[in-house]
């Protein structure tokens, strides 16, 4: 529980809030929590609201799936799936999001006549006004005639399933995962480890022009007492 915001306060309401050994003083307590100074003048009212413990909104989005390829006499060049995104750490359950699924190649069938158009990769979740885990474009093959040569393209993020090809099938890729939520009442000093996942690779086109595109790495963003800690890698922040 908080601090009282106005009125008397002491250092022992200040040792029941953070705890410490006794005899307690003030400089036992430097970078406590979130505007408690670090070093140098401290006093009892720059614990007013102080809490040993915040909660944290936070946004996990997984990577998108690459986008198949185009053109294959086969139905081969697969995009790979894209890799999960997550957040761990003590006194809270281990937040997932999977990554999203690769699009099946597009093959080739000679002398027909198609529309070329590339197929679309799912698109991904807007965090922070930047859309983040988008799957991969299917492959567009610039090389076959009137060839119908599509690829499947990759799964995005909250946005959906990548787009399937039209003839002959290459299926689009699945939605990646997203999740968002509280961490309520994390004890301040907790390490959280961000798991950052890797965005699919495009599968092979019968020619290079026809390759998928690459999905979108996953993204984590961690908002604490007002202010955001975006991850577009993985790597850790401790709560203060």
């Amino acid at each position: 529980m908080a601090l009282q915001s106005s009125g008397a306060i002491s250092l022992a309401d200040i040792a029941g809030e953070f705890g410490g050994s006794t005899p307690h003083s003030l400089s036992e307590y430097y970078s406590a929590a979130s505007g408690i100074p670090s070093s140098g003048a401290i006093s009892l009212s720059d614990f007013y609201g102080a809490s040993a413990a915040v909660d944290i909104t936070y946004y996990v989005v997984g990577a998108g799936g690459g986008g198949g390829g185009a053109g294959n006499v086969s139905a081969s060049g697969s995009g790979t799936d894209g890799t999960s995104t997550s957040i761990s750490g003590t006194g809270f359950t281990t937040v997932t999001a999977s990554g999203g699924g690769g699009g099946g190649g597009g093959t080739r069938v000679t002398d027909t006549s198609g529309d070329k158009t590339q197929r679309d990769g799912g698109i991904g979740v807007t965090v922070g006004g930047v859309e983040r885990g988008a799957g991969g474009d299917g492959g567009f093959n610039l090389g076959g005639g009137d060839d119908t040569e599509y690829g499947g393209a990759g799964g995005g993020g909250a946005g959906g399933d990548g787009e399937d090809s039209i003839s002959p099938t290459g299926n689009g890729g699945t939605q990646a995962g997203y999740s968002t939520g509280t961490l309520s009442s994390i004890a301040v000093g907790t390490v959280i480890t961000v798991t950052i996942g890797t965005g699919g690779t495009g599968g092979s086109g019968y020619v290079s022009s026809g390759n998928g595109y690459s999905g979108s790495d996953g993204f984590v963003r961690l908002t604490i007492n007002g202010t955001n800690y975006d991850f577009t890698s993985s790597g850790t922040h401790t709560v203060s």
